[in-house]
């Protein structure tokens, strides 16, 4: 006796090591189809998970692997990624065979291929989120973001590591695409167009020298070839917003006044059919960046020319608060609906009260919101019939901290 318990009371509550268990009738398992039955059982449950990660996860793949690094799991856009025909062909190729048949690499160039995205994982590598280079001869080349987590157990083991694959070779052949539209904006556009301009503004100022008919063309064309350099700008403007992470900005010390009035009198220059009024212009110390907040005023006073009566004026004023000062431009003309101010500074959003030539790309109020933005400012509109539109930029006298 040990413990009140005889040997064999013990070997029937725990299995001695030099005791092997009774086989089993091999028949006995299929024995009322229980075999069957099972198989049945996992079918189904396999089924079920599949169905709750395809309404979780949607066309992600997700793939588990056990501690020894073997995949235990994997769905059809898993298996997809990685090179195999189904999720069952997947688990039954070996995992040498497998790696032989995937080129893995990451965004630096460097090779990944002896390892699944699982592996570092249930090494003790902690949570891991990248993207990388998928090539199979089933998919070919595939960019996918992959993040991987580790399965623990009640004691804090790794057990297992799940990934989630995510495809995202189509956004980035998209942002591809749009760098090199944008190295072709900004060196084989930019260069010939601004030349044109420069070379059409020379000739028109010995325009009393030209034929009258030469000397109309020779204006349509400087009017024209300023017109696609803004575009440009714009479109590069829009490129840094939107890859870039914002549009850039050089603060500096500057009169806020002052720059004002010189915006408005260049504004009134280009448009001297229009009648563009300055209402006050109180001297102030800010820290922006003038060629952009002139950006910002031109803009807006495009807009309103563009988009207001004729034969009344466009207003442009400067209020002073603590710690802003408010700019604001007004016009009068057709009232702005809510539904299009909610879109208003969304890209390509273009007015239809004007005829097609007037039109630009629908950037200007987008690109707008940009700027004001990066010097940590706001900006509003309001529109009624009577009172007409009013654009009202608030903008920090300093920049804010961090």
């Amino acid at each position: 006796m040990l413990g009140g318990k005889t040997a064999t009371a013990r070997r029937l509550a725990v299995h001695e090591p030099d005791q092997k268990p009774a086989a089993v009738p091999y028949r006995a398992l299929f024995e009322g189809g229980k075999a069957a039955s099972a198989f049945e059982q996992l079918r189904q449950t396999r089924q079920q998970v599949d169905s709750i990660l395809q309404v979780v996860v949607g066309d992600d793949g997700v793939l588990v692997q056990d501690f020894s690094g073997r995949i235990a799991y994997a769905n059809g856009p898993a298996a997809t990624m990685l090179g195999a025909a189904t999720p069952e062909q997947l688990l039954r190729m070996p995992r040498d065979q497998l790696l032989a048949t995937l080129v893995i690499r990451d965004e630096e160039g460097n090779d990944h291929s002896g390892e699944l995205p699982g592996t570092s994982v249930l090494q003790g590598a902690g949570t891991s989120e990248r993207t990388l280079q998928f090539i199979s001869a089933a998919r070919g080349e595939r960019w996918v973001r992959v993040r991987t987590s580790a399965m623990r157990d009640d004691q804090g083991l790794i057990v297992s590591s799940v990934t989630v694959l995510r495809d995202v070779t189509d956004a980035r052949r998209t942002a591809d695409f749009r760098e090199n539209l944008l190295g072709i904006a900004s060196h084989d556009l930019r260069g010939p167009l601004s030349a044109i301009a420069m070379g059409a503004a020379g000739i028109a100022r010995r325009s009393e020298t030209l034929d009258p008919v030469v000397a109309k063309l020779v204006l349509l064309i400087q009017s024209s070839a300023d017109k696609a350099v803004r575009m440009v700008h714009d479109l590069l403007d829009l490129a840094q917003a939107r890859l870039g992470g914002g549009i850039p900005v050089s603060l500096r010390e500057i009169d806020a006044g002052a720059l004002l009035a010189s915006i408005v009198d260049e504004l009134s220059a280009i448009h001297p059919e229009r009648d563009i009024v300055i209402r006050s212009t109180p001297a102030r110390t800010v820290h922006w960046d003038p060629d952009r907040i002139s950006q910002v005023v031109a803009n807006l006073v495009a807009n309103a020319v563009t988009y207001g009566d004729a034969d009344r004026p466009v207003t442009v004023a400067m209020l002073e608060a603590q710690e802003q000062v408010a700019i604001t431009v007004h016009n009068h003309g057709p009232e702005i609906g809510a539904e299009q101010i909610e879109r208003m500074f969304q890209p390509f959003v273009r007015g239809s009260q004007v005829g097609r030539h007037q039109r630009s790309v629908g950037l200007g109020l987008y690109i707008v919101k940009e700027i004001v933005a990066a010097h940590g400012g706001t900006v509003s509109v309001a529109s009624a019939r009577e009172a007409g539109t009013r654009f009202t930029v608030h903008l920090p006298t300093k920049p804010n901290p961090g």
